[in-house]
């Protein structure tokens, strides 16, 4: 039983990599536009879009039940995005 669970979370794994690298892939020419930046300089922000998108999908829970409250966990990415904004 242990094995198959392995099997499938791997299975899980590569699909989501996949598919957000799929989504961000997208957006590749558009950033190399709005940021005057050559197409080499962005391929590495998609690998880095994708890796932090599926760390946050498998360490957001883990986050939540540790030692920080929702409420400070969430004022403080809602801090982040705004930040980011600007």
């Amino acid at each position: 039983m242990r094995d198959r669970l392995l099997v499938v979370a791997s299975f899980l794994l590569i699909f989501s990599f996949s598919s957000v690298d799929s989504a961000i892939s997208l957006l590749a020419e558009e950033l190399r536009r709005s940021f005057h930046v050559p197409i080499h300089k962005v391929l590495p922000l998609i690998s880095f879009c994708t890796s932090g998108v599926v760390l946050g999908i498998f360490l957001g829970p883990a986050l939540t039940a540790a030692a920080f409250s929702v409420f400070r966990l969430l004022a403080a990415s809602g801090l982040g995005m705004t930040l980011g904004l600007t």
